[in-house]
This record gives structure tokens, sequence and C-alpha cells, in this order.
């Protein structure tokens, strides 16, 4: 793809460059055509992130990476090495998550910028954001993938049934896994909703 090219070729361009004046040259316009492959990262991982904050961290990720020219084969740079970046920024953005709801000793957060997100575009308690996100990015890669395609892209259960082979009662289980990771359900309406086959 010609835009792939373009950005590992200024990419490549920017090596050993100062990570300021990086993140100058690929932060607007988005040279690097980012967007469209964070939204692909979130999907294919069933991350719960905001995107915004995917695609911020993704940049930084890419600038300190390519100023480390002594880090960084330049040949090695292209969309693959670009996605590894958008997965590491991923990552680290969950790992951060983690390690401040360890530190956080109330349980309850003063809704920051960084978790608002999940309470407007999914209904996650005001103030719960950054424990619903630990809670469901522990969950198995399989459940989120559910979860995302039921709850967020609105695939049809039969649909999704067929393209996986799943059972009826292992998809009902993960969605009630993400909704209790989520804080839309309690321990006791999963217990009652499992009696009930």
């Amino acid at each position: 793809m010609k835009g792939d090219s373009t950005a590992a070729a200024l990419l490549r361009s920017l090596c050993g460059v100062d990570p300021e004046e990086v993140l100058a040259r690929i932060f607007d316009g988005d040279p690097l055509q980012l967007q469209g492959l964070v939204m692909r990262v979130l999907r294919g991982n069933g991350f719960l992130l905001d995107p915004d904050r995917c695609m911020q961290h993704s940049l930084e990720e890419i600038a300190f990476t390519v100023s480390g020219a002594d880090e960084v084969d330049a040949k090695e740079i292209d969309r693959v090495w670009i996605e590894r970046c958008v997965d590491r920024a991923c990552d680290r953005l969950i790992a951060l998550d983690e390690a401040a709801e360890r530190r956080w000793t109330q349980g309850f957060e003063v809704q920051a910028g960084t978790h608002r997100f999940l309470s407007e575009a999914f209904g996650v308690r005001w103030g719960r954001g950054r424990a619903a996100s630990v809670a469901f990015h522990r969950l198995p890669l399989r459940t989120r993938l559910v979860f995302f395609a039921i709850c967020v892209e609105r695939t049809p259960a039969e649909r999704w049934l067929e393209a996986t082979d799943g059972s009826p009662a292992e998809l009902r289980d993960d969605v009630w896994m993400a909704f209790e990771a989520l804080g839309f359900v309690t321990d006791n309406d999963v217990a009652e909703f499992r009696a009930r086959g």
C-alpha cells in the first residue's frame, strides 16, 4: 500500500531525531494513517480503550522508538513495525491503568478524561472507569472479543456462533463475564442467571 511505504519512509527519515521533533512531524494530519490502525488493534484485541488516548500513546511510542536510532534498524520500519508500536502503546495503557488501580486505596476515582470514555460510550458507572477497564482487560481474549462483537459491533449472536463454532452457553457466559467486569451486574446477578441456565 502506497500510504504504508510513505509512512515508513517518513519514519526512516526521522531516525535519531529528537522525540519532540518526531512527534511534531507525525502528529498533524495523520501522515502515518494511524487512526484506522489503532481501531483495528483495539477491535482485534477486544480492548475497550479510548481511541484518542490510544492514538496519543501510539504517536508517543513511535516518536520515542524512532528517535532511539541505535535501537531502530531503519530497514525494519514498515507497517508491521508501526502496528507493533501501537500494540505496545495499548499494552502500556492497560499496564498504567493496572498500576494506578493497585495504588488507589479508596476504590473511587475522580473521573478524568482518560476513563470518561467508558462512562460515555458504554454506560460504565461514573467514577468506576479505571476499575472497569482493569477488570475488563484481565478477561480472556475470547471473552473480550465476544463482548466487542456482540455488544459493541452488534454482531447477531447466531452469526458469531457460526463463525466461531462456539456454543450458546459459552457466548452467554462470555457476555456475562464482561458485564460483570464492567460493573453492569453483580456476582449475585451472575449466579442467579447461571442457576436459571
